[in-house]
């Protein structure tokens, strides 16, 4: 007896490592062993639950909020793409219809404006009268330049906080005060802080504040609205392959990585793959969290 399971378990470890080492040729990856090709292949059905809906993506013209944009509609999400930048937003529309053709939107919005995030959502409602807005993903954002704080002066300070926190504040007003007044008891709003709000980092310190305060301003507007069904939750990315993080000197972003586990920048894909979920259905008791993706930094 004792024979006998010897060999069938000498057979067992004969066909898993055959296996294996057909798997790992089947998905090897080119360039680094740790980074996921994101071929489409990987997730091209509509599986999260999003489709028919409207979403607004603000900082939508380039790095996370173009790839948010990409994913909302390849899930069958028709996309407003929001931002200040015309050049850019123009060409993530065109991508959109290119890739998931669909009646899209640009419509161009500095969020730090109260009354230009007003006229966003009037403008919504004329376009899509009979449709609700219930998707919502800020990601507009800045970086100051890097100074001391000794030599920060009022202006890097209040454009900072008046994009990445007044911005997320009015969009976020907006957004709950859309859904409250059309009966939206399955939205989603999606704030983007970063890693940043819970390591801070030297010599940026507006920016440090103001993704900090987007995270606070998540839990405390979750509390809020729960009760309608409104889910609000924050996404803190580590260093990511975006402008953002091109504009960074050398030495800044090079540190960055290095704190990652993975010891490279995500792909734009890699997060907004996880906004997407926290965007669906399937996420559905999720809600004031801050969500962590950073390739291990503070693991």
């Amino acid at each position: 007896m004792m024979v006998e399971n010897m060999t069938i378990f000498v057979a067992f470890l004969a066909i898993v490592t055959v296996f294996s080492m057909d798997n790992s040729e089947a998905h090897a990856n080119k360039g680094d062993k740790n980074e996921p090709d994101g071929s489409p292949s990987q997730a091209e059905c509509q599986s999260l639950g999003l489709s028919g809906r409207l979403g607004v993506v603000t900082g939508g013209a380039s790095g996370i909020g173009r790839s948010v944009c990409m994913v909302l509609a390849r899930e069958g999400a028709t996309v407003i793409v929001a931002d200040r930048n015309r050049t850019g937003s123009d060409e993530t529309l065109q991508m959109l219809q290119g890739s998931y053709p669909g009646d899209h939107r640009v419509i161009y919005v500095d969020v730090s404006n109260s009354t230009a995030v007003d006229v966003l959502f009037e403008e919504i409602a004329t376009y899509f009268p009979e449709r609700k807005i219930s998707v919502v993903v800020n990601s507009a954002g800045i970086v100051e330049a890097a100074a001391p704080i000794q030599d920060m002066n009022d202006t890097q300070l209040d454009d900072t906080l008046a994009t990445n926190l007044r911005g997320t504040f009015l969009i976020d007003r907006a957004s709950v005060k859309h859904m409250l007044a059309n009966n939206v008891t399955d939205g989603a709003i999606v704030n983007i802080a970063s890693i940043i709000a819970k390591t801070a980092f030297p010599r940026y310190t507006p920016y440090s504040a103001s993704k900090g305060g987007v995270v606070s301003l998540t839990k405390a507007v979750a509390l809020e609205v729960a009760s309608s069904g409104i889910r609000v939750n924050a996404m803190l990315p580590g260093p990511v392959d975006t402008p953002l993080l091109a504009r960074l000197p050398p030495e800044v972003s090079s540190a960055f990585i290095a704190a990652t586990a993975f010891k490279r920048k995500a792909r734009p894909d890699e997060i907004s793959e996880t906004i997407a979920f926290m965007c669906s259905p399937k996420s559905s008791f999720l809600t004031g969290a801050a969500i962590d993706v950073t390739g291990g930094i503070i693991a």
